[in-house]
């Protein structure tokens, strides 16, 4: 009986031993290809693709590098060009034209080096565990990002617009003039199917919608008529200053100003910069008159300011300038400069008001719109109590000019101080402002020259 159980013990320990054995010759037993049957120094020094790794879903099991990569090329069938297209507008490019190039050596070597780290246990373990989950890895692309640029901006030309808003005008009665949306193409959209390649390289391009803005319809019951406005004059021939004059009051067109809200000019005119359009003119700088980009733009925040006096805003700051300006009357300056100083002033009434602004034909107009059964009174404003402030003259005498000769060096002009009043309706006239504008001196060279 001792001999029959020893022998019983013995038979399982050997089917044991043998099974376990067994496994570990061929520990890939569970494969469908070639190392199903490899021992476990066979897999380790195996010179092909391991199983259980896909390129973009193509199996490259049991391959070599060379035959991986004739698999890759063979089964994606890459076309030698790729079509833009949006809506009536289609463009095929080849792809020689932005110097594409799909990494196949690339991403062969990333599969075919899967597997090959780690101790010998790591890495059988790692292999065994690849055959329930698969590495899938993707194709990369590289092309020429400027010369795909080229092409897309070329494209843009055709397709890309800016959106058009919605404008009040007011001839009689005040009606909008509808609006569009505009177009820009997603660049940054566009250009992620290039870097991940998809191999239906028909792309349709992407598009951002650039929303218009919209007036309220209830706006244009309430608008009914002009409830303020002022005109200045300005000098035909000075093209540059015109220029300015018109990017300026384009910007305040159409801007509405809703119950208690706080206009600020420089919201609306802001980066003044040649980029901008803006072009050199004539300015003030320490009391000087010097050309700068802009110069004229304080034509446009005095008429402006002008006019919503008139239409009884309330103003909130208002900055005079150093120098007398002949563009608007006595007092109703008011400085531009970006970063120091602004036009401001508040809508008191309970209903919204419009600015119309306009430059044409010698003129700078601006409108204030809103409800004249409202604000149905006049606004008067006046000057008084004007002084003049004589300019100092300095005389420098020159013995290389004739006796009595006067050579002007610097021209100069007179300073002025004085108020201004407003009047609402029948009602007391107030103190506007007091204002006071240096005199600048004049230089003259008199000649001393004995004949």
């Amino acid at each position: 009986m001792k001999l029959i159980l020893k022998c019983i013990l013995g038979f399982c320990f050997l089917f044991i031993f043998c099974a376990c054995s067994l496994y570990n010759n061929k520990p890939l037993k569970n494969a469908t290809g070639n190392t199903k049957n490899m021992n476990k120094e066979e897999i380790l020094a195996y010179d092909k693709i391991y199983e259980g790794i896909f390129v973009n879903d193509i199996d490259l099991k049991d391959l070599t590098k060379e035959e991986a990569i004739k698999k890759l090329k063979d089964s994606l069938e890459v076309k030698k060009s790729f079509l833009l297209q949006y809506e009536n507008l289609k463009k095929d490019i080849s792809f020689s034209d932005i110097d594409f190039n799909l990494n196949y050596k690339q991403i062969v070597d990333e599969a075919f080096n899967i597997g090959r780290t780690g101790t010998a246990d790591d890495r059988i373990a790692f292999l065994e565990n690849l055959l329930n989950h698969p590495k899938k890895l993707e194709l990369k692309s590289s092309f020429n990002k400027e010369k795909l640029d080229t092409i897309i901006q070329e494209i843009a030309n055709d397709i890309e617009k800016d959106s058009v808003d919605e404008k009040l005008v007011f001839n009689d009665k005040a009606e909008i003039v509808k609006g569009e949306d505009g177009l820009k193409i997603d660049k940054d959209k566009l250009l992620s199917n290039f870097e991940k390649f998809n191999f239906n390289f028909d792309i349709n391009i992407p598009i951002n919608i650039l929303q218009h803005k919209k007036l309220d319809e209830n706006l244009v019951s309430s608008i009914k008529g002009v409830i303020g406005e002022a005109v200045s004059y300005y000098n035909f021939s000075d093209s540059n200053r015109i220029t300015n004059l018109s990017i300026a009051a384009e910007k305040l067109n159409n801007v509405i100003i809703m119950p208690g809200e706080v206009f600020s000019f420089v919201k609306y005119v802001n980066n003044v910069t040649e980029e901008n359009g803006y072009k050199l003119a004539s300015t003030f700088l320490a009391d000087r008159d010097v050309p700068g980009i802009g110069g004229g733009i304080c034509q446009i925040s005095s008429t402006l300011y002008e006019s919503a006096l008139r239409a009884d805003m309330e103003i909130t700051e208002r900055n005079q300038h150093s120098l007398r300006v002949y563009y608007v009357p006595f007092g109703l300056d008011a400085m531009f400069y970006e970063g120091s100083s602004d036009l401001k002033f508040k809508n008191n009434f309970d209903f919204p008001v419009v600015i119309s602004s306009k430059v044409s034909g010698g003129s700078v107009s601006f409108k204030i719109l809103g409800d004249t059964d409202k604000k149905n009174y006049d606004v008067t404003i006046y000057s008084g109590n004007i002084t003049t402030i004589p300019m100092p003259v300095e005389q420098i005498k020159d013995d290389s000019l004739a006796k009595g000769e006067v050579q002007v060096i610097q021209k100069g002009h007179n300073g002025f101080k004085g108020n201004s009043y407003i009047q609402k309706g029948n009602s007391e006239a107030k103190l506007l402002n007091s204002d006071y504008y240096n005199p600048k001196k004049q230089i003259i060279k008199i000649g001393t020259k004995s004949e």
